[in-house]
């Protein structure tokens, strides 16, 4: 440590760098001469010229001193420490600033002039705008959004023109297959009017009336098809459905959902008979109702077809539709049984008014019927349940006890008085077309019926009609009768899914829903004729009779009901019944 100054760095013996200091030292010692030639003599001298400096060079030697290897930061000045370093810095940001003063400004006019519009600062200082880049950018904007905008047009405009197209080519088919049977029409009652009116000319002259009859005939049967195509196309036109959705009692397969119970060649050998008419009217029935029904499920859900037979007599059809979007539940069966009836079921029909000659005594007996009932998921559209059935009973004597029942009957969770208004017009206008009695006199039958009556008599839903043991008109009037009837189910309720089934709503308003379906559970388990009957039934199937049944009911102890809310509407209509046409 002998001989080593306060400050040094006992390092530099091993880390000194020699020929680095040989070099500096040799740099500094370089002078800068220049050569100038004098042009009065023509001699030459040299002028030596002084080293260039750095500006942080100067500031350090000015305001930093170094002891040996220490640099001076800081001056005492009595009890207070002054830095240097701030001096220094403050300086040097004064340097900094004044020489940004002396930097030119251009105006935004000149930079544009400039620049061509092609572009401007990018700073935006002092107030000044990107005006030419702006208004370069704003007609850029503006040219696309207007392409946009006249693209988007024409693609409307097109899918406009399309949807025109299919829409009048659509209208054209329907007009002319229209026309054309207007056509016909006009052709045949306008040869029939001729031919009429030359016959009607001859009844005057021979004043015979038998050669005007036959004309008379035709032309009245002219005007009867008319008449019934036109109910027709009012039918139709109501749902657009595009087709003929009524069933008939002719035979054809086609529009048979299974094969049938009977065997096919038995049925159609027997196709005159009532058994068999009945049978081909349900199953087409049945087939147009499901058909119709899986249109609103987007051809994700169908209904599970079921055909089962019974070991004691005939069998059925059971088609289920279960967790759809629009129809949480649906099902449309068929029934075809015959064998020996139990005394019981009997004499539950002679307490009805039937009379029989045996006693305490089972009997054959037929029956043929379609039943359904349609469970949908938004409380806003109502369920819809009907049954139409045909029954016969063979005496001990052989002699053939028949007649006709059913009906269809409505019950919606939050009443549209324009629903029940459209569904109890349907019903009344095709009871109006056999009697003028029906409508009135079922209506009251199904108010009455559809009761429970240890619930303070609340209705389970607002009615349509109901009936049975109908045999007063002969059987070809009844039969007519029960067909009309079945067929006036899809446009007195389809109509009402159409309107409701895209509406949203709460969970309380679904909470309510199941509790109504728990009271329509409970009069279908308690009170209802037909399930009686069915599980009396020997052989019967449990699966199918209890298929009216919902997915999901509820039951809720004493639930609340607020006074003036829709909830509390619903119930006063179903404890007070209303005439709806």
């Amino acid at each position: 440590m002998v001989g080593k100054k306060v400050g040094s760095n006992q390092s530099d013996d091993y880390s000194f760098k020699w020929w680095e200091h040989t070099y500096n030292n040799a740099a500094k010692n370089i002078e800068n001469k220049k050569t100038r030639l004098n042009e009065e003599d023509g001699t030459t001298e040299t002028v030596k010229l002084p080293k260039k400096r750095r500006k942080d060079d100067v500031t350090e030697e000015k305001d930093v001193i170094v002891y040996a290897r220490f640099r001076k930061s800081s001056i005492l000045n009595g009890t207070h420490e002054k830095s240097i370093r701030e001096e220094t810095n403050l300086k040097q940001e004064l340097n900094n600033h004044n020489e940004i003063k002396s930097i030119p400004t251009v105006s935004d006019e000149d930079l544009h002039r400039i620049c061509e519009g092609r572009t401007a600062h990018k700073g935006a200082r002092h107030g000044i705008h990107m005006n030419g880049k702006l208004k370069r950018l704003e007609d850029q904007e503006t040219l696309l959004i207007t392409s946009v905008a006249m693209k988007t047009t024409v693609e409307i405009a097109s899918d406009k023109r399309e949807k025109k197209k299919k829409k009048k080519k659509r209208k054209s088919e329907e007009d002319e297959e229209f026309y054309c049977i207007l056509n016909s029409i006009m052709v045949s009652g306008a040869h029939r009017a001729f031919l009429f009116g030359i016959s009607f000319n001859r009844f005057f002259r021979t004043k015979k009336l038998k050669i005007i009859l036959p004309y008379l005939f035709g032309t009245a049967t002219a005007l009867t098809y008319t008449y019934h195509r036109q109910t027709f196309v009012t039918h139709a036109s109501m749902l657009d459905f595009g087709v003929n959705t009524d069933a008939n009692d002719i035979y054809d397969s086609a529009l048979f959902i299974a094969d049938p119970v009977t065997d096919k060649t038995l049925l159609q050998k027997n196709s005159q008979s009532y058994q068999s008419r009945m049978e081909i009217f349900i199953m087409k029935l049945q087939y147009h109702l499901c058909r119709q029904l899986e249109t609103y499920e987007d051809g994700e859900k169908h209904f599970q077809v079921d055909r089962w037979l019974r070991q004691e007599g005939g069998g059925g059809i059971s088609c289920v539709l279960q967790d759809g979007d629009v129809f949480e539940k649906a099902g449309v069966n068929i029934s075809v049984v015959h064998g020996k009836l139990p005394v019981q079921a009997i004499e539950q029909m002679r307490s009805r008014g039937h009379q029989f000659i045996a006693r305490d005594l089972p009997l054959d007996f037929f029956a043929a019927g379609i039943s359904s009932v349609i469970h949908p998921r938004n409380p806003y559209v109502p369920t819809v349940h009907f049954n139409y059935r045909y029954f016969e009973l063979i005496d001990i004597d052989g002699s053939v006890h028949w007649w006709y029942g059913g009906g269809t009957d409505l019950t919606p969770y939050y009443l549209d008085e324009s629903d029940c208004k459209h569904f109890h017009l349907t019903l009344k206008k095709t009871c109006d077309k056999h009697d003028k009695t029906y409508y009135n006199k079922f209506k009251k039958w199904c108010d009455d019926y559809f009761n429970i009556s240890y619930r303070d008599n609340e209705r389970r839903g607002v009615g349509g009609i109901f009936f049975d043991d109908l045999n007063e008109q002969g059987q070809e009037k009844c039969f007519s009768f029960l067909k009309a009837c079945g067929n006036s189910v899809i446009p007195s309720y389809l109509p009402l899914v159409e309107k409701n089934y895209l509406k949203s709503y709460s969970l309380n308003e679904r909470e309510w829903q199941l509790i109504r379906r728990g009271r329509y559970a409970e009069f279908n388990l308690v009170l209802d004729r037909g399930t009686k009957f069915g599980l009396q039934t020997p052989g019967s199937r449990i699966e199918s009779i209890l298929m009216s049944l919902p997915a999901v009911a509820m039951w809720k102890y004493q639930y609340p009901i607020k006074d003036g809310s829709e909830e509390k509407k619903l119930v006063q209509i179903l404890k007070n019944p209303k005439e709806w046409v």
